[in-house]
């Protein structure tokens, strides 16, 4: 009885792990089912996740059953404690190591502080300034966009009150939008609608509506509902932020500014490119070890979704892109015996059509719905095509396993 105790405390525990360092809901249930099975729980044991829930049934071989509640946070990436967690829900499958070690493995985890607040501050900043190179953006607008990312980082991370924690978003968009413009004093030859989207990138719910079209597709339709629904809610606040800033900025005489685009080649955009996959690294929270597998993931999402977008479009770039970020982590996961997650999420969040979605709300603001309406089915179309891309990557090579 003792024995059966910790089983259910250690699954328990394991879900609330997975769901808090990033896994999607359709991982966590098909990995909790795995581990329960292996723990000698009936296969008719189910696991039903939400972005804010978790509901669990245990059946044992006698019959008996037990069901659970469990209230959760929407989840955060933490790809370093994802690992970890997964490796240990191997050796407590294996019989390894006992639930009830597992189980205070896991609350050791969970207790230890690893949330170093400067190297996410800095993320933001890096990760700002290489996508205003991938935007066109002019070295100048980079520079900019890196303080103004810094910026936004400290705005979203300082410790919050009740009353402030979810309006953090709308803040920061309306933050960078006010100090986009205003750089214009110091030099007008800057593009701030193109730093202003830059500075705020790291925001955009990108890959939350692709997993949400992923859950959708796969049958998970309350998760996947509700977590469209979340990425919506936060293109809001940051269109309303932006509308704000904006009409903030228009009480101001400023000088005129240069909003045209410059062509650098994409080689030179590549070359600067590790330093994107070190932000992915320290926003991602993943282990510096493992920053050579991010590196070449994202260099080989970038790159086949570039080339094939040339010759056939965004939708056939996007979904190249997909498809061999998928089979590719697939193989470094079984290679590595680590979770597909540790290099996919960093490989989609290149592809994620964030830009466009949050380019599609703010023209509602400005009542250009029409165009608003274009761009929405256009982020649709390339949400498709990203999971489709995940789909048939997944038949050609099988994930590890579910996490």
């Amino acid at each position: 009885m003792e024995d059966k105790k910790y089983k259910i405390r250690f699954i328990q525990k394991l879900a609330f792990c997975l769901h808090t360092y990033g896994a999607p809901c359709y991982r966590i249930e098909a990995a909790c089912n795995a581990v329960a099975t292996k723990l000698g729980f009936s296969q008719k044991t189910g696991f039903f996740s939400t972005p804010t829930s978790l509901f669990s049934t245990f059946i044992d071989m006698d019959g008996e059953e037990e069901s659970r509640l469990m209230r959760v946070e929407p989840a955060t990436v933490n790809l370093r404690k994802l690992s970890l967690v997964d490796d240990l829900a191997e050796k407590v499958a294996a019989q390894q190591v006992s639930s009830k070690d597992g189980y205070d493995q896991l609350n050791i985890l969970i207790d230890e502080d690893d949330d170093n607040r400067h190297l996410k501050i800095l993320s933001y900043g890096i990760l700002a300034s290489n996508f205003t190179l991938f935007l066109n953006g002019h070295w100048r607008d980079c520079l900019i966009a890196f303080f103004i990312g810094i910026i936004v980082g400290f705005v979203t991370s300082r410790k919050r009150n009740n009353n402030l924690q979810y309006l953090s978003e709308g803040l920061a968009a309306l933050v960078a939008t006010v100090l986009s413009y205003l750089c214009v004093y110091i030099h007008p030859e800057i593009n701030p609608p193109l730093i202003s989207l830059a500075s705020l990138i790291v925001l955009v719910p990108g890959l939350n509506l692709t997993i949400s079209i992923s859950e959708l597709a796969s049958n998970n339709l309350t998760s996947g509902n509700s977590r469209l629904v979340g990425a919506i809610m936060v293109l809001f606040k940051l269109a309303f932020g932006v509308y704000v800033g904006k009409s903030i900025i228009d009480g101001f005489a400023l000088p005129d500014y240069n909003d045209l685009s410059t062509n650098y080649s994409f080689l030179t955009k590549i070359l600067l490119f590790p330093l994107a996959a070190l932000g992915f690294t320290f926003t991602f929270k993943a282990a510096l070890k493992d920053f050579k597998w991010i590196l070449i993931i994202t260099l080989i999402s970038i790159t086949s979704s570039y080339y094939t977008t040339q010759y056939q479009g965004v939708i056939l770039g996007t979904f190249a892109g997909a498809f061999a970020v998928t089979i590719v982590s697939n193989a470094i996961s079984r290679f590595l015996s680590k979770p597909v997650l540790l290099t996919l999420l960093p490989g989609i969040i290149m592809l994620v059509p964030g830009s466009l979605g949050y380019k599609s709300i703010s023209l509602f603001f400005y009542s250009d719905a029409i165009q608003g309406v274009g761009l929405a089915f256009q982020v649709t179309k390339i949400a498709m095509s990203l999971v489709a891309g995940l789909f048939f990557g997944n038949v050609i090579i099988n994930p590890r396993r579910n996490i």
